[in-house]
């Protein structure tokens, strides 16, 4: 609402007869205002406490994953790029959530008395002084309706990138796991000592007869006939 669409309003209210109408409409405004501005109090709450847990969350995720990797005898190896992906979309929703819990301009019910001196001056009716303040609070209302949306619009925003993140987490680490269940696992039989060899081909030089398998210190070796 610009100022010309709030003179109109103001005239077409000041042209009401009955004074109880007039402020009946200017306790309808102040209610809407009141509960405009504890609305605005909690969805700033519900912001700032969504901000809080994700960087908990993003900051416990990176110390965690730096300690793993600083360890030698621990590879995360595929895991380092889905902790990326969930870490990034988790950034994304902090930034919507950090947004959204700003400060923001914000009107009021109620009026500073100073600028009532103008309407005393000039010695306007009851009717017209509350016109206009009802005119000036549709304004406000429509101001705050803006605001209000814009913050919806990012906390909404954030809520889908830590469903994004969630998905993209868990999908990557089922990959994984199917990935690893599906690779051919390996013997990992270490090699005997030269030493070990050699006295296995005399014991199977002696027992005349086929050795295909004799392990000492848990090491395969295979003689053919």
């Amino acid at each position: 609402m610009n100022a010309d669409e709030r003179k109109a309003l103001a005239e077409t209210l000041a042209q009401s007869k009955d004074e109880k109408v007039i402020r009946e409409i200017v306790r309808f405004a102040e209610s809407f205002l009141t509960a405009q501005l504890q609305s605005g109090l909690a969805a700033d709450l519900r912001a700032l406490t969504l901000a809080a847990v994700l960087a908990a969350v993003i900051g416990g995720m990176l110390a965690a994953t730096a300690t793993v990797l600083a360890a030698a005898d621990i590879k995360l190896g595929l895991h380092t790029i889905s902790i990326g992906l969930f870490c990034a979309c988790l950034v994304v929703a902090l930034f919507s959530a950090m947004h959204a819990a700003r400060p923001t301009l914000f009107d009021y019910a109620g009026n500073n008395p100073k600028f009532y001196k103008e309407d005393v001056e000039q010695n306007k009716p009851f009717i017209q002084v509350m016109a206009e303040q009802a005119s000036f609070y549709a304004q406000g209302i429509e101001r705050n309706n803006k605001v209000a949306d814009e913050n919806h619009r990012c906390i909404r925003r954030a809520l889908t990138w830590v469903f994004i993140a969630t998905v993209i987490g868990l999908g990557s680490e089922f990959v994984i796991f199917l990935m690893k269940l599906g690779a051919p696992k390996s013997a990992n039989v270490p090699l005997p000592v030269a030493g070990e060899i050699d006295a296995l081909a005399a014991l199977h030089g002696q027992a005349g007869e086929t050795v295909h398998l004799i392990a000492i210190r848990h090491a395969a070796v295979v003689f053919t006939p």
